[in-house]
């Protein structure tokens, strides 16, 4: 009975040194290599090169600017022909107005800012555009919210990725947006590892009728006219960086159990990537008069 208590007594007090441990503040110095430049940029056919330039900044000090100071973009092309690109708004870069990319040329790009190391990135070759099949509203589930279809036929080599992009429209204006060609959202590309070589359906569910509150029992409607979607295929840089960039955010949810996993890049001496890609579009009709008569008070 005497070691029962005495263990007991013993467990609570290894119990309260634990939890002083566990509360305390730990200080550890954090590692920094010092300021490095971080690349996102990509080249089209009919957008030509876009880049967003950016530097790292100590991890605990995440409100450090990040912006760099006169920094120079160039587009090397097949490693003859060089463009510096213009700096439309601060850290935003792009191509002259009269450029256009070919499929036949191999492109990268330089980036100079003083008191910083040149950055240079991996070559990019612009993938061949994969034509949309078709693109249908299924009106099974319903008739003024249906399911857009989209259909289109995987070239048989293997590796290839792909992202849609749809915008709503109505008398002129973008109603709705899905997707950004500028920030091609890493966890929403569709490699084609299960349907290589094969035609592929992705689907959105698109409002025909959309609906404004004005007040809390006020609204008024939008009938969509049209819905265009987009297709990019992705050159493979980009399909390595999106795969690495899911284990990475993978490893941050589960801390304890699973390793750090490091995110691609195919820029030398700074982070980030430069990519290609190549893009379809599609533009499907909307019978505006059918879909008057029909109820868009929400349920």
């Amino acid at each position: 009975m005497k070691l029962i208590q005495k263990l007991y007594k013993f467990s609570i007090i290894g119990l309260l040194f634990l939890t002083s441990c566990l509360t305390k503040e730990i200080e550890y110095d954090v590692k920094f290599e010092g300021e490095k430049i971080v690349v996102h940029g990509f080249i089209s056919e009919d957008s030509g090169a876009e880049i967003i330039v950016k530097k790292t900044v100590p991890p605990n000090k995440p409100s450090f600017d990040n912006g760099v100071s006169a920094a120079e973009v160039f587009l090397i092309c097949d490693d003859t022909l060089k463009i510096k690109l213009t700096e439309t708004e601060a850290g935003k870069f792009k191509t002259p107005v009269n450029f256009k990319a070919n499929y036949l040329s191999s492109y990268r790009i330089e980036i100079q800012a003083i008191g910083m190391n040149t950055v240079k990135s991996a070559p990019q070759i612009l993938p061949q555009k994969v034509k949309i099949d078709t693109v249908f509203f299924d009106t099974t589930l319903s008739s003024n919210q249906p399911t857009l279809v989209l259909k289109f036929t995987d070239p048989p080599a293997s590796g290839t990725a792909y992202y849609h992009k749809i915008l709503e429209w109505s008398e002129g204006e973008i109603r709705e947006e899905y997707g950004n060609s500028v920030f091609l959202d890493p966890f929403s590309v569709i490699p084609d590892d299960n349907f290589n070589g094969s035609q592929h359906s992705e689907t959105v569910r698109v409002d025909l009728i959309k609906v404004n509150y004005i007040t809390e029992n006020q609204y008024d409607t939008v009938i969509l006219d049209s819905v265009q979607c987009f297709l990019y295929n992705l050159s493979p840089d980009y399909l390595t960086f999106a795969k690495s960039y899911d284990y990475y955010y993978t490893s941050l949810l589960e801390p304890l159990f699973e390793q750090p996993y490091t995110v691609f890049s195919n820029i030398e001496n700074g982070y980030g990537f430069f990519a290609a890609y190549s893009c379809d579009l599609y533009t499907i009709k909307v019978n505006r008069n059918s879909q008057k008569n029909k109820s868009a008070i929400p349920n």
